[in-house]
């Protein structure tokens, strides 16, 4: 015998519910709950007979599950019944759980009537990843939504833009995920799922964009923890990120080892390295090294600072390191050495101190992805966070690679043609999010 399903809402995702569930003797959507005097028309695609109802009095049956389709209302209004009844509650319009209070009170509910709230995850795939990963010093998870203008018809986007007139990237929203929920209910039912699989509505920081060059909807994840799990930084290192909405400016922690870094300790800085509005808060030393960077190299948008170990000894004896394995080739043909004494001189603590060292260091960088530091480390230079941090994880692979290479032999390095094809690889898409997710799962395994 299959589940009876009540379906709540007949829109267009509970349309296409109904249509994947068509001819499915398994799962049968016994009835359909919608609002008094709705609109709502049964699919004229499909087999099934419907029973459309407006009351939770007309059900002549008991559900297996419900299924939730109808937007925010419908998750505050009936779940809590349901839920106390015993029935599990399938909960679409997630966003909803943003609402101060009412994922409280659900769970409370569940816990009277022993049933369960499921949270579908919909268009976003390594939820699993970023749950596990919230168990292991996950500290920040940013999330982004990119999707095509006519995709913000009748949302809030519409009170900020003209949607018709948009000819490139426009950012929309930027702020917590609460906040998302709240000002794009429709829109913004992933950034919720993202912030109850990792920190929370109050630690999840969310982009909404419009994108004119894209036809589809792109969902991205970003989370801080993978360095510190990778071994890629110590207690010193640290990590930068343009500032979306003002590229004269970048954010990062305060002074604080990685492992420990919470939402609370982020830093907005103008590039030369003055702090916005620094609450008493000490920032980084070497915050010099990322306002440099950013100011030399424009189309950069996030630098990394690290002491990783097996990388240093390439900054010490003349040793070239170069990329040995293809996955590495995302560290460019060229990684320089940096030494602050050539400039300098032979007083300095070895730290980056001013915009002149920094700007010394960046112009040693040029264009090149990575640079070493002598006695000290190396800075990564990238597009993006995702694109910065796994340069940094697979320079430090190389480094180790290519040392146990040189300990058995003359090691064979990628030539300048294979570098450039690699690189082209790794740094797609497809290439970038399946390494993103397995260290994700990493860092919560």
């Amino acid at each position: 015998m299959g589940e009876n399903i009540l379906m709540i809402g007949l829109g267009a995702i509970g349309s296409e519910v109904l249509r994947h569930l068509d001819g499915n003797n398994d799962i049968l959507v016994r009835q359909i709950l919608v609002r008094p005097g709705s609109n709502s028309q049964p699919c004229s695609d499909i087999d099934q007979k419907l029973d459309l109802i407006s009351s939770i009095d007309e059900l002549d049956f008991i559900p297996d599950f419900v299924l939730e389709c109808a937007g925010h209302h419908a998750v505050s209004e009936y779940a809590p019944h349901f839920l106390k009844e015993g029935i599990d509650f399938g909960v679409v319009s997630v966003g909803a759980l943003s609402k101060p209070g009412l994922l409280e009170e659900l769970e409370s509910c569940g816990a009277i009537g022993s049933a369960k709230l499921c949270i579908l995850s919909g268009a976003l795939g390594g939820v699993d990843a970023l749950s596990a990963a919230s168990n292991k010093n996950l500290t920040v998870v940013e999330y982004s939504s990119r999707k095509p203008p006519a995709s913000w018809v009748g949302t809030h986007a519409e009170n900020i833009v003209d949607l018709k007139k948009i000819s490139k990237e426009t950012l929309l929203f930027e702020g917590l995920a609460r906040e998302a929920s709240e000002l794009y209910p429709k829109n913004a039912n992933v950034a919720a799922t993202v912030a109850l699989a990792g920190l929370g509505f109050d630690k999840t920081m969310v982009k909404l964009i419009a994108d004119p060059d894209i036809s589809h909807n792109i969902h991205e994840i970003s989370a801080r923890g993978i360095l510190a799990d990778q071994g890629v930084v110590d207690v010193f290192g640290h990590i930068s990120v343009r500032h979306p909405q003002n590229p004269e400016r970048f954010v990062m922690s305060r002074s604080r080892a990685p492992e420990l870094v919470e939402f609370d300790d982020l830093m907005e800085f103008e590039l030369e390295g003055d702090p916005i509005d620094g609450q008493g808060r000490t920032p980084y030393g070497e915050r010099f090294i990322h306002g440099a960077i950013l100011e030399y190299r424009p189309e950069i948008n996030a630098v990394i600072h690290n002491h990783s170990y097996e990388v240093l000894p390439f900054g010490l004896t003349g040793t070239p390191l170069r990329p040995v394995l293809h996955t590495a080739s995302v560290c460019g043909p060229n990684i320089p050495v940096w030494d602050i004494r050539d400039k300098f001189g032979d007083n300095t603590d070895m730290l980056v101190r001013n915009m002149e060292q920094g700007r010394n260091l960046s112009h040693c960088l040029a264009k090149n992805s990575c640079a070493l530091m002598r006695g000290h480390g190396a800075v990564i230079a990238g597009r993006n966070i995702k694109e910065a941090v796994i340069t940094s994880i697979y320079l430090k692979i190389n480094a180790q690679i290519q040392t146990t290479a040189m300990e058995m032999g003359d090691p064979v390095y990628l030539s300048d043609g294979e570098i450039k094809s690699a690189a082209d690889l790794h740094c797609s898409p497809l290439a970038m999010d399946r390494m993103w997710e397995a260290f994700c799962l990493r860092v919560g395994s």
